[in-house]
């Protein structure tokens, strides 16, 4: 098991080099509200090991980089977080790919079926219930048309 502020230096590292804009000591401490100073010891381990992160930096520092303070002390594999951010990057791009594909297929379709290229559904109307036909009151749960008992005359 490596010691935690070895961790946190290469987890620390690690979010840089993966987030847009954060990747110096300088940009991350503009963000962070933290010192660069003190984000540039957490990253030199060997030049300062006796110094001990205080909680408040650490909750500031990962807020900025949208992790918690949990996942910067946490020992990961960097090749699985490398690869994994790829393959999301990969799958984003595809679906937006995809999406832009669609839409312009739609835009297509709509321009060729033009303002009379769409029929319009047929309505029908049921004010008379003695035209209907038994089918028309399938799903209703109405009774069908010429049921025993289900039926009444048709008023005039």
């Amino acid at each position: 098991m490596k010691p935690a502020r070895l961790v946190l230096a290469e987890n620390l590292a690690r979010f840089m080099a993966l987030s847009d804009g954060l990747n110096s000591a300088n940009q991350l401490s503009k963000r962070s509200k933290v010192a660069q100073t003190t984000i540039s010891n957490w990253l030199r381990v060997d030049q300062m090991p006796s110094l001990a992160p205080q909680l408040g930096a650490l909750e500031a520092v990962a807020r900025a980089l949208g992790v918690t303070v949990g996942v910067l002390l946490t020992e990961q594999g960097l090749g699985d977080d490398r690869n994994e951010v790829a393959r999301l990057r990969a799958e984003l791009a595809a679906s937006r790919s995809l999406a832009e594909r669609a839409s312009r297929q739609l835009y297509e379709l709509a321009a060729l079926l033009g303002d009379d290229g769409a029929v319009a559904p047929k309505r029908r109307k049921f004010s008379d219930p003695a035209i209907a036909s038994p089918e028309d009151y399938l799903l209703t749960g109405a009774p069908l048309h010429g049921a025993e008992g289900g039926t009444t005359k048709h008023r005039k």
